[in-house]
């Protein structure tokens, strides 16, 4: 079977047009599916209950810190929380929703602007507490 050059052409453009197609095709699936789980992710972060009767006292109802960092180093100043094991020992375990529940009411347009906020302030405590793999303080 002999091609002729105008076959030939045809058969070439054919081929890239076919490529095109399923390629923006799998872009826009790809698309949907990361939209997809981005959502469910936000979704599943944002729900997460952090409930904590913490009783205010007159000076600490006007604070308000624009970061979540700030508003955990303040936490942990309050509380004497100076390393991991003090911090384990405040929150009777590892269980941190109490932590985090009194790091929300400090910054709540911080904590509400993040799409994970728990680990925005997990992060900062094991960064600021000697014993964490990531701590920046040393013994």
């Amino acid at each position: 079977m002999d091609l002729t050059k105008y076959e030939l052409n045809c058969l070439v453009a054919l081929w890239y047009l076919t490529f095109v197609i399923v390629f923006c095709i799998t872009k826009i699936i790809c698309g949907i599916i990361y939209s997809i789980t981005r959502t469910r992710t936000r979704t599943r972060t944002r729900d997460r209950k952090i409930e904590f009767d913490h009783s205010e006292s007159d000076s600490d109802k006007d604070l308000e810190f624009v970061s979540i960092k700030d508003a955990v180093i303040y936490v942990l100043n309050e509380q004497s929380i100076n390393t991991r094991q003090d911090l384990d020992a405040w929150s009777n375990g590892r269980c941190r929703q109490k932590f985090y529940a009194i790091v929300k009411k400090y910054c709540k347009v911080a904590w509400n602007m993040e799409d994970d906020p728990i680990s925005v302030a997990r992060r900062a405590y094991e960064s600021l507490l000697p014993g964490y793999a990531n701590s920046s303080v040393h013994f």
